[in-house]
């Protein structure tokens, strides 16, 4: 039970900290919040949870965090379009860690390379319009935390999801076929999509 409690309080931790450093990086883009200075204990809550107790950094505790920072990060991408620098905090906090942790470097630092290429190539391809800069340093956070085979397995499966929902709000109208949908939204669905079925 008390393992469990600690896990639901990464999730929102790390929802809280994201939610408010992306309110703070995005001020003039979302609406004012008067929780900013909040945002600095948050981060350092999210770095004592991890730090003095290494034993905790599992693989459901890095779930938790991911979870939580991709929800906070796929509303923001939803009400903005931008996945701003500051916001990826967490995961790149999250990422050291594992580096830190991990007795196979390599596997991550491939995972980087791979979604983090392909995220670069096709931002370059369409010129920004289809994947911006933070969905780039995003995936490449994503890589080195999961690894190459669970990074490339969660991008596929984000593009299948976004060709799904995109085809269906063309159907019912909502959308032209030029419009560009936000991405990390479809990430966050992948991700639950790859925790669920690990979970069964």
């Amino acid at each position: 039970m008390p393992h469990t409690i600690l896990v639901v309080c990464a999730t929102a931790i790390a929802f809280g900290v994201t939610e408010l450093l992306a309110y703070a990086a995005l001020r003039n883009l979302l609406p004012e919040n008067r929780c900013h200075a909040l945002a600095g204990p948050c981060v350092a809550s999210l770095v004592v949870l991890l730090s003095p107790h290494s034993s905790w950094v599992g693989a459901e505790m890095e779930a938790a965090i991911l979870c939580g920072s991709l929800a906070s990060l796929a509303i923001v991408d939803l009400r903005s379009g931008y996945v701003p620098n500051l916001a990826l905090l967490p995961l790149f906090l999250l990422a050291i860690f594992h580096v830190a942790l991990s007795r196979d470097i390599f596997t991550g630092v491939m995972g980087a390379l791979l979604v983090g290429g392909l995220a670069l190539a096709l931002h370059a391809l369409g010129k920004g319009a289809s994947f911006g800069l933070g969905d780039v340093k995003l995936l490449a956070l994503l890589g080195l935390i999961l690894g190459a085979t669970r990074s490339v397995t969660l991008l596929g499966d984000a593009f299948i999801i976004g060709a799904a929902i995109g085809i269906a709000l063309l159907a019912f109208g909502r959308v032209s076929r030029h419009d560009a949908l936000p991405f990390v939204p479809m990430l966050g669905l992948a991700f639950l999509w790859q925790a669920a079925s690990h979970a069964i």
